[in-house]
């Protein structure tokens, strides 16, 4: 009987050391892919980070986007007033005219140099003075 006994027991400790040793791989697999879990945190979290640094820096250019429209906006609204200060004569035509005409511009003022013609009559012709010439080549330079 005692024999018996002994060998139930040595077969229930060798069950024991099997399942034991089942328990262990268990643990091993578990503490890996707690390991695995813990890279994939850290990378989920450097990932969020830079995301937010983009969206950080996306917020910023679209507020320096905006400023600058709202600025660009203010200085056509000043130049549009500046420019009806002109006095308009001239009808415009063209790809600039029409661009202007939806600007609420109809003509174009006047040069200097309209006003003079107009003043002294349309037929008047410039007389053309030629300057003198002095020719500058090279070959005109003697040694030194």
């Amino acid at each position: 009987n005692g024999t018996k006994i002994a060998d139930q027991t040595a077969k229930a400790l060798n069950e024991i050391i099997t399942e034991i040793t089942k328990v262990s791989s268990l643990v091993e697999e578990i503490a890996t892919a707690s390991n695995e879990q813990v890279s994939a945190i850290d990378q989920t979290s450097s990932a969020l980070g830079q995301i937010d640094q983009v969206t950080q820096s996306q917020s910023a250019s679209a507020e320096e986007g905006a400023a600058t429209a709202e600025e660009l906006s203010a200085q056509s609204v000043q130049l549009k007033q500046i420019l009806s200060k002109f006095r308009l004569s001239r009808q415009i035509n063209g790809k600039i005219g029409s661009m202007l005409k939806e600007a609420g511009i109809t003509k174009v003022a006047e040069t200097h140099e309209d006003r003079k013609t107009a003043a002294k009559g349309k037929n008047n012709k410039k007389k053309l003075v030629e300057e003198p010439q002095i020719n500058l080549d090279d070959d005109d330079f003697g040694e030194f």
